[in-house]
Order: structure tokens, then C-alpha cells, then sequence
């Protein structure tokens, strides 16, 4: 592949991708979305990431070559360590989570999976929960060494208390991050920020969904 054709390839990945994160204003007051990067037309994080990822996906699959040839592993697993602390309201809470993650390369560049959460709440008394999400990763930049990837995902949660205050046990978190990663050998690492949102999607009513939106940090090692 010249060089000509890989930057046309990753900048239609890019371009595909975020396209379809354009939707109306009016969407993010349905999900009281307030996050510290939206910029009003764009909400990376919000309840339809699934729809948004299929889109590209599609779109990506029809418009590129059906034959990839893939170098590295097309399937992984991972752990992954993460904290975050919310950002917009008082008392404010903090949220720990141990991820497992089993993924596979769709196409070079796009991996797809699944993980599975456990959680730990720091709030007036500590709160536990467990967590599924389908979890997409797109990779912005990319050679032997190390990569630069986009990941996001949307999944249910659920709480042995109610979380956040005055909501449900059961939830759904919504989440997206940039994350740093170094390869080596059979085994990488990475550091990545992320942006998480928990709330129940107005199943109890819309008295009844307090959000929880926060940011932070995470660690992985990738198998």
C-alpha cells in the first residue's frame, strides 16, 4: 500500500467516524448530557454510541477493500485499572473499576469486543457494582512501537445501592477516552484519559435519573 492510499484510508476512517456524531442539539437535553469537550453538535459519549459506531463500521466495510491483510494478533485480552472523579456536581464521588476485556481486529485500525467491569464508589458509604459493555477502539495512529486509539463504549451497570443519589440500582455508562499505548513484544501497556457518564435512561421516571459524569485516568495491560 503507497503511502498516498494509507493516508487516504485513515483519513476516511477519521472523517466517516466522527460524521456521525453530528446530531441535533436537542438529543443531549434528553440525556442531560454535560461534558467538559462538547461542543454543542458533537457528543462522543452519548446513549446511541452503539448506532454511531455501527454506522462507520458499515460504511467503512462498503467503501474500503473486503481483503485486509492483518500482521499482528486479530484477537487480544486485557486488564485494565481505572479511576475517575466527577466533575460537575457536590458531594462529588469518585468511581474505581477493574476491566476485563476480550477484543478482535475487525479491520486494520478497528478492534471490537466486549468487557466486563467491576466497581467500587467512594461516595457516603462504598457502593459496589458490576458491569457489560461492547466496547469499540479506532486507531489514530499507529506503528511498531506504539499506538494512539480512540475507544468508547455503552453498556448496563449495576449497583448494590442506589447510584447516583436519588436513582436506581440498575444504570448505564457511557464512555469515551484517547489512551497511549506501548508494545512490547507479545505483551503492551497503555495510559489513556476518559470521559464516563452513569445514569438509568429515564427507566424510573425523569424524577428519578440522577447522572453521574466524571473524568479520569486508567491503565491497561494488554495480552
Amino acid at each position: 500500500m503507497t503511502l498516498y492510499k494509507l493516508c487516504s484510508y485513515k483519513l476516511l476512517i477519521i472523517s466517516i467516524f466522527f460524521s456521525c456524531f453530528l446530531h441535533p442539539i436537542s438529543a443531549q437535553d434528553n440525556w442531560d448530557w454535560h461534558d467538559p469537550v462538547d461542543v454543542g453538535a458533537i457528543d462522543l459519549g452519548d446513549n446511541k454510541v452503539i448506532l454511531y459506531n455501527g454506522i462507520a463500521i458499515g460504511l467503512i466495510h462498503l467503501l474500503t477493500r473486503k481483503k485486509i491483510k492483518i500482521k499482528d494478533s486479530a484477537r487480544y485480552t486485557s486488564l485494565t485499572g481505572e479511576w475517575y472523579h466527577e466533575y460537575r456536581k457536590a458531594p462529588l464521588s469518585t468511581v474505581y473499576s477493574i476491566k476485563t476485556r476480550m477484543g478482535w481486529k475487525w479491520k486494520k485500525g478497528i478492534w471490537l469486543g466486549y468487557e466486563i467491569s467491576a466497581f467500587v464508589v467512594d461516595d457516603d458509604q462504598a457502593i459496589l457494582g458490576i458491569g457489560l459493555s461492547p466496547f469499540f477502539s479506532w486507531n489514530i495512529l499507529n506503528n511498531a512501537k506504539w499506538r494512539l486509539t480512540y475507544d468508547n463504549g455503552v453498556g448496563p451497570v449495576y449497583y448494590f445501592q442506589s447510584f447516583p443519589k436519588g436513582g436506581t440500582r440498575l444504570n448505564f455508562y457511557t464512555f469515551y477516552g484517547l489512551q497511549l499505548e506501548i508494545k512490547r513484544g507479545k505483551f503492551s501497556y497503555a495510559l489513556g484519559v476518559r470521559n464516563t457518564h452513569i445514569s438509568n435512561a429515564f427507566l424510573a421516571g425523569k424524577e428519578r435519573n440522577p447522572s453521574f459524569d466524571g473524568v479520569g485516568a486508567y491503565f491497561i495491560l494488554r495480552i
